[in-house]
């Protein structure tokens, strides 16, 4: 299971050890940035989380916009964009809850995130070798698209894609994994150093399946609509915030 303690502790210390430009999430980044230039909105605040190298981008597709780097609870905003960061969030419901109660109506969440058959090349190389935990467990793109649901997100819409990379030594496969500053942090992973006979025993099994790697790439969208609704908690009971009747009876004024 995912320790998303233990993942921001490990998260801040590679953060202080190595600069990370991750060609991968670079490339992501690009095909969020393509897909959002086609959602015509004029807004006037706009939050963006995990692309700072792509802020002169977003300001040529919102020209008006006020971009914001940290959230401001004292304001609401017409578009939150999220690169490649909810997997790493303790509680993605919280999180969703979080960013509507931030979103204006009609405000719009747009987020990418890997999906579930991600690195699935590792996993299989490892399987054999000790049948630990070597890779965090990533999200299912349609259960990410019930809980958006769940938490009220209205013409809720998930897109995906699969990015295969092939490559020639496994010293540039592994580099580009690094790059992404995801690290491990489960509580099933090994406690103990991986020792050399393991590691080389990975790296010739990796060699054997081709040197590639896979990432599924999901893209999330949804808006946060004018009307009141309940947001389910059960089969029998459903429920509204007090800041939500007070925003619903604001807008009926």
């Amino acid at each position: 299971m995912f320790d998303q303690s233990l993942f921001q502790n490990k998260h801040q210390q590679y953060e202080q050890r190595f600069v990370y430009d991750s060609f991968i999430k670079n490339e992501i980044a690009e095909r969020l940035l393509d897909k959002l230039s086609f959602i015509k909105l004029n807004p006037q605040y706009v939050y963006v989380e995990g692309l700072d190298s792509h802020l002169a981008e977003i300001k040529r597709i919102y020209p008006n916009a006020t971009i914001h780097r940290t959230l401001n609870p004292e304001i609401t905003y017409d578009v939150i964009i999220s690169q490649c960061k909810i997997q790493q969030v303790a509680n993605i419901n919280t999180q969703l809850r979080h960013w509507y109660k931030q979103l204006k109506p009609q405000g719009v969440l747009v987020f990418t995130s890997f999906g579930s058959s991600s690195l699935q090349e590792i996993k299989k190389a490892w399987q054999l070798i000790d049948g630990m935990v070597h890779i965090n467990q990533m999200l299912d793109m349609h259960d990410i698209g019930d809980v958006l649901k769940k938490e009220q997100y209205q013409s809720v819409v998930m897109d995906a894609e699969t990015l295969k990379l092939q490559y020639e030594t496994i010293e540039t496969l592994l580099t580009d994994i690094r790059a992404l500053n995801e690290p491990l942090a489960d509580t099933k992973m090994r406690k103990t150093l991986t020792g050399k006979a393991r590691w080389q025993s990975f790296c010739e099994r990796l060699e054997k399946l081709g040197l590639s790697v896979s990432y599924e790439v999901f893209y999330g969208y949804g808006y946060k609509g004018n009307e009141l609704i309940a947001r389910k908690e059960t089969d029998h009971e459903s429920m509204i915030s007090f800041d939500q009747l007070r925003d619903a009876l604001k807008h009926k004024k």
